[in-house]
C-alpha cells in the first residue's frame, strides 16, 4: 500500500443503504497506517457503496458496488483493476460543482479539513465587506432560491436587514417531503460545515444573531454530522459571540421536524420551530 495516501468510503444515506458501514470498518481493519475515513455522497448514488483511493501521485481510483468482503477489500488494498470505476466522461467535461463541490471530497466530521480547503474564508470576506456590501455582492451574484419560486435572494436578505427589531432570527428550512428530493440531506451529510458559514453570512447581512435548521427527523446521518460541524464551529469560535473579534454574535441551534408534508412552507414551519403543530 504504498502509494496509497487515503481512503475514502461514500457514507451518506445512499452508501449506508448499500451496505458502506461495513466496507468502511472492514478497509480500517486492513488498512494498516493508512487512513480511512467516511465521506458524503459523490453523487453516483446507483454505484453504491463507493470508494475513493487516493494516491501519492495526487491522483485517484474509485471502485464501486464494493462489498464489506474479503475479496472486495483486498481488491481494493491491491489497487486491483477489477471493480474500477470510471466517471462518464460526458458528465466530467460539464459537470461544475459549488455547492457540492467538497460532497465525497472531505470527511464531513473534521472542520480542520474544510478549513483546509478554503473553509470559513467567505465569512471572514463578508466582514470585509459590511452588511451592505454582502447583500450588494447578493444582487449582483443573482442567486436565486431553490425552492421553486425562483425569488432573488439578495432582495430577501434585503428586506430582513431593513426590518427594525429587538431580535432577528434566521431559518434555514432543511424540510424536504417532495419524493425523491434530497438536496438538502445531500449537502449535511456530505459538507456540514459550508451551511453553517453560509447561516453565519447571512445572519451578518441581516442582522440576525440566532439561526435554526429546520430539519427532518428521518435523516439522521445529516443531523448528526450537522450538530457535530456546530458543536466543532462553536468551539473554535466560529459560532458564539464576538465572531473573529468583530463583536458580531451568532449562534444556531437544529429543530427536528416531525415528517409533516406541509411543513415545507415557510409559515407553518416557522409555527411548528415554536413547539405548536404546524398548518
Amino acid at each position: 500500500m504504498a502509494d496509497i495516501r487515503r481512503i475514502k468510503v461514500g457514507t451518506a444515506s445512499c452508501g449506508v443503504a448499500a451496505g458502506a458501514d461495513a466496507v468502511l470498518e472492514l478497509l480500517r481493519s486492513r488498512s494498516e497506517s493508512v487512513p480511512v475515513e467516511g465521506t458524503g455522497c459523490l453523487g453516483h448514488c446507483y454505484a453504491e457503496p463507493m470508494v475513493e483511493v487516493e494516491l501519492n501521485d495526487g491522483t485517484s481510483v474509485f471502485y464501486s458496488s464494493v462489498k464489506g468482503d474479503d475479496k472486495s477489500v483486498n481488491s481494493i488494498l491491491a489497487l486491483s483493476e477489477e471493480g474500477r470505476f470510471q466517471i462518464p466522461a460526458e458528465r466530467a467535461a460539464l459537470e461544475k460543482l459549488n455547492v457540492t463541490r467538497l460532497s465525497g471530497r472531505i470527511d464531513p466530521k473534521d472542520i480542520e479539513e474544510y478549513k483546509a480547503n478554503g473553509g470559513f474564508t467567505a465569512l471572514k470576506k463578508a466582514f470585509e465587506l459590511k452588511p451592505e456590501g454582502v447583500i450588494e455582492a447578493m444582487k449582483k451574484s443573482g442567486l436565486r432560491g431553490r425552492g421553486g419560486a425562483g425569488f432573488p435572494t439578495g432582495n430577501k436578505w434585503s428586506f430582513l436587514a431593513a426590518k427594525q427589531a429587538e431580535e432577528k432570527i434566521l431559518i434555514m428550512n432543511a424540510d424536504e417531503g417532495d419524493p425523491g428530493a434530497f438536496m438538502d440531506r445531500s449537502v449535511l451529510e456530505g459538507d456540514p460545515h459550508c451551511v453553517i458559514e453560509a447561516m453565519a453570512i447571512a445572519g451578518y447581512a441581516v442582522g440576525a444573531t440566532k439561526g435554526f435548521v429546520y430539519v427532518r427527523a428521518e435523516y439522521p446521518i445529516a443531523v448528526n454530522r450537522l450538530q457535530k460541524a456546530i458543536d466543532d464551529a462553536r468551539a473554535a469560535g466560529i459560532l458564539g459571540t464576538n465572531l473573529f473579534g468583530t463583536g458580531f454574535d451568532f449562534d444556531v441551534e437544529i429543530r427536528l421536524g416531525a415528517g409533516a408534508f406541509v411543513c415545507g412552507e415557510e409559515t407553518a414551519l416557522m409555527t411548528s420551530i415554536e413547539g405548536n403543530r404546524g398548518e
